[in-house]
């Protein structure tokens, strides 16, 4: 036995499980990490929790969630995740244990399938750091801590797994990959609906990769048998996804905040270190990137391939993992964007940043790479300690992202009332971004139901609407479960009952055991059906659809089919298991240089836990209460004594038009909120009777509703403007504000004492550049003009030179700064007669009020419009156009100078005369 243990020990594997124990040490505390997504998940798991009670093991209807209504989530969202947590919980841990269990399970699955991918190629020593770059990742801790897409990190998690045991099924002649590569790929079809989408086109190029390096041609019969099975394997779900999707609102699920475009990375951020969030904030910003480590340790990967020891197949198969990951990273950047718009279902991705999710195995394989640049190096114990300082440091850069802060509310015991309950509070129906899974004939939205009482109240659920019974009707409830409702419904006259349960493909309704037909209420698109007279049992179940039935046929013909095959195989190959192509890389590791790596990892546990939590504030960021480290522009605005603006960061003081202006907004709650708030960001122009010019609106300020905000933690609301190319040039403020998103009513801005002072934040204000120099062509120069040698005019330009009573002239003026001013002056346009007589004028601000002199920049050609309008007495005649510049206070006027500095005055007379013609 003793003997057995040491052949089949992986020394290697034990140091690869000792490596989580920095992610894995903060879930062990009370609560779920504050992400966004996660607490939903759970809730999917409290949902199929009550269908299991009642004898539905495979369900495809939420009974619970849209506020009792129902909701068809589990036939559109793959289960895997929910499935797993509810077997553990079955065991007897609580919800959140169970949870917490099933992600620590989800770390060490995708660490083990890195190790063994990069095993299989570089031997172990690689795969240990390997799997390190795996545990450490900016995506896994994001997922775990920030995000909560437990679904994707589930799928992300078995990819290494299926690239490794595709490998074995092309590189090594044994029937048991048949089986491990078909339950892989079929589990990760089974965890996240878009996340198989893209990792199935890389798996096949993987696989052919393979195929064509060994020239394993007789394999191709073998993956695409895999490819199969994996499919029948997962036909429960895939084939009423796809053949439902036109039931339900799916394309919400790409509009608005969850279109693709508005979600691009750049090579920036990706190639960037990793930002230490901080921990008084809601949403910490976490950067879509490669890792602080991970990036050096690649690019060592690289160089490995062109200088170091490696054969052929090993830079051969990383080659393939490096096209792979720039693969993905293209994907996340603007250029892409055709291929977004244009390959089906693709859009339904949303964010594009999961396809650089989807590089964390490649990356992993490069980043051990980079052992092979050392491994023949001289010394004994020279690799292992290299690699042991390359896992340390992969672990030390992770640190900023382990001291994250969560509520210690324990989720263990939950019930469908919670369920109803984060609904209520939140707004989110049915634990979906957009409610995407409603039927397509709900037109009204349920904000809430006659159920809830019943759910808070934790009795019994009575899903028939008997306050729509008429008088003479009377109804009892015999049984209700997840999939039915039983009445005994006694009436007089013929009536139509209504059940607060959403209709869709699957719901039947008996009455006497004889199926009647169900509509849709409208607006509402509940279950109605007509009963007649009479004493009736009445009975409303829900049930497979042809293509369910068929799915599910499809699914056990599978698992049967699969297991002939395995035992088949087997046969053939008498028990054994095989040539082997590709042989191990290397000797396996010592057991003394596993035991070093532990130990370091051991050593390096004691110094955060002893040294660096208790004494350093090296790896973490806490803003002090009502503050924000590094915010550019600290403020401190009372809107409505609910909640307070911080303060804001904002990208530049000026942008030229058609380009963008980024402004990030600080809130924080004051009190627990029971309204959701919208948020608007507007950039005004200075006139009294102002314009919006461009705008940012947000029904929840950074898709986080104001319900659930956290007082003492802040929230950073970004916005984003796209500045029109038509914007004139000139200052613009910048406004921001909460309002009812119901009414529109903005919420008001008070003082220190409490009294209403604005409905809208002033940030400051934003200079806008024109896209394009002004143009002078056309313009009639008079040499250079100077105004209190302060402004220059370049010229002017008139429309028309004649016009009659009742119109305008339109005049152009062409000004230029000499110098920076400080002061705000107002130009005059009258219209004279030979007699010195103003008969029309039309003073004011320079460019209508919106480009005041005290924002021109010196050297910069300023048109300026203005309209001269002529009363109905101004008699016919010729006139002339005085213009000049006075200071709108004391009505000064600006003195004028010619280029030879002879005083002019302070007023100058265009050379051009103006004809006003009879009415």
């Amino acid at each position: 036995m003793a003997n057995w243990i040491r052949v089949r020990l992986d020394p290697g594997l034990l140091v690869v499980l000792v490596l989580p124990v920095f992610v894995a040490i903060p879930l062990l505390q009370p609560g779920l990490p504050k992400t966004a997504d996660g607490y939903l998940h759970l809730l999917r798991v409290v949902e199929l929790d009550q269908c299991w009670r009642d004898g539905v093991f495979y369900p495809r209807w939420a009974p619970d969630m849209a506020f009792g209504y129902g909701y068809p989530i589990f036939n559109y969202f793959a289960p895997l995740l929910y499935y797993l947590t509810e077997l553990v919980h079955v065991v007897g841990l609580g919800f959140e244990s169970a949870f917490k269990l099933v992600l620590i399970g989800c770390l060490v699955l995708g660490a083990w399938g890195t190790y063994a991918l990069t095993k299989d190629f570089l031997g172990s020593k690689a795969g240990i750091l390997a799997a390190a770059a795996y545990y450490y990742a900016p995506f896994t801790l994001r997922e775990i801590y920030v995000r909560g897409g437990y679904a994707q990190l589930l799928a992300v998690s078995l990819m290494p797994a299926a690239f490794w045991s595709f490998n074995r099924l092309v590189s090594r002649d044994s029937p048991l990959y048949v089986v491990t590569s078909t339950l892989l790929l079929g589990a990760v079809l089974l965890s996240h609906n878009i996340t198989a989408m893209l990792f199935l086109p890389l798996l096949v190029l993987f696989v052919v990769w393979i195929i064509c390096t060994l020239s394993r041609w007789r394999k191709i019969r073998y993956a695409i048998l895999v490819l199969m099975l994996s499919f029948g394997l997962a036909s429960i779900f895939l084939l009423p996804a796809l053949a439902e999707k036109p039931l339900v609102k799916l394309s919400r699920s790409t509009e608005g905040y969850l279109d693709f475009r508005q979600h691009f990375l750049t090579v920036g951020e990706i190639l960037s270190p990793s930002a230490v969030p901080d921990t008084s904030s809601l949403n910490p910003t976490w950067l879509h990137n490669l890792g602080t480590a991970h990036l050096p340790l690649i690019v060592l990967g690289l160089l490995a391939m062109a200088v170091g020891p490696p054969t052929g197949r090993q830079r051969i198969q990383a080659a393939f993992f490096l096209v792979m990951l720039l693969m993905c990273i293209f994907m996340t950047l603007p250029p892409s964007t055709p291929i977004w718009e244009h390959v089906p279902l693709l859009a339904f991705a949303q964010f594009p940043w999961r396809v650089l999710d989807l590089g964390v195995p490649a990356s992993a394989f490069l980043v051990g790479m980079s052992v092979r640049l050392w491994s023949r190096l001289p010394g004994r114990r020279t690799g292992i300690i290299l690699v042991t300082l390359s896992v340390a440091f992969t672990v030390v850069a992770a640190f900023g992202h382990l001291y994250v802060q969560w509520p210690r509310e324990s989720k263990e015991q939950l019930s469908p009332a919670d369920v109803v309950l984060h609904e209520l509070r939140t707004g989110i129906l049915g634990t979906t971004s957009a409610g995407e899974c409603l039927p397509t004939w709900v037109i009204e939205e349920p904000k809430s139901s006659p159920l809830v009482e019943q759910y808070q109240s934790g009795g019994t659920i009575s899903k028939l609407d008997v306050d729509a019974l008429p008088g003479s009707a009377r109804a009892e409830l015999v049984r209700h479960t997840v999939e039915s409702d039983e009445y005994r419904v006694i009436t007089a006259d013929r009536v139509t009952v209504r059940f607060l349960t959403l209709d869709y493909p699957g719901w039947q309704a008996f009455v006497d055991g004889e199926p009647v037909p169900i509509s849709p209420s409208y607006p509402e698109g509940l279950i109605t059906f007509q009963v007649p007279p009479g004493e009736h049992i009445v009975l409303v179940r829900f049930g497979d659809t042809p293509i369910r039935t068929a799915a599910n046929l499809i699914s056990a013909g599978t698992v049967v089919l699969m297991v002939g095959i395995s035992v088949w195989l087997g046969f053939r190959k008498r028990r054994g298991v095989g040539s082997v192509v590709a042989a191990p890389v290397g000797s396996p590791l010592a057991l003394a240089d596993a035991g070093a790596l532990g130990l370091a990892v051991v050593a390096l546990l004691l110094i955060k836990v002893w040294f660096v939590d208790p004494h350093t504030t090296w790896f973490r960021k806490t803003s002090p209460p009502g503050q924000v480290l590094g915010m550019q522009h600290p403020e401190r605005v009372n809107v409505d004594n609910e909640v307070l603006l911080l303060g804001y960061d904002l990208s530049s003081e000026s942008v030229t038009a058609g380009g963008e202006l980024r402004v990030t907004l600080y809130w924080e709650a004051q009190q627990r909120l029971r309204e959701d708030y919208s948020v608007f960001v507007h950039l005004d122009d200075l006139r009294s009777n102002y314009i919006s010019w461009s705008l940012s609106e947000e029904q929840n300020p950074a898709n986080i509703p104001t319900s659930s905000w956290t007082p003492g933690f802040y929230l950073s609301n970004p916005h984003v403007f796209s500045v029109s190319s038509e914007m004139p040039p000139g200052v613009y403020v910048l406004r921001a504000g909460l309002y009812h998103s119901d009414t529109g009513e903005r919420l008001p801005i008070l003082d220190d004492d409490g009294n209403t002072v604005a409905e809208s934040i002033d940030l400051g204000t934003i200079g806008v550049r024109g896209a394009r120099p002004v143009s002078l062509e056309g313009v009639t120069k008079l040499g250079r003009l100077s105004f209190g040698d302060r402004i220059s005019l370049v010229g002017y330009q008139l429309a028309d030179s004649e016009a009659r009573p009742g119109n305008y002239f339109r005049l152009l003026l062409y000004w230029q700064a000499t110098q920076e001013m400080s002061e705000e002056y107002a130009v005059f346009v009258h219209l004279v007669d030979d007699r010195g007589e103003t008969w029309a004028q039309g003073d004011g601000l320079p460019a209508n009020g919106i480009y005041p002199t005290w924002a021109w920049r010196v050297g910069e050609v300023i048109e300026d419009e203005h309209l001269i309008p002529l009363d109905m007495e101004v008699p016919a005649g010729t006139y002339h156009v005085w213009i000049g510049w006075y200071e709108p206070d004391t009505l000064g006027r600006l003195d004028v100078t010619s280029a030879e500095d002879t005083s002019l005055g302070d007023e100058v007379v265009l050379p051009t005369p103006l004809e006003v013609l009879p009415p």
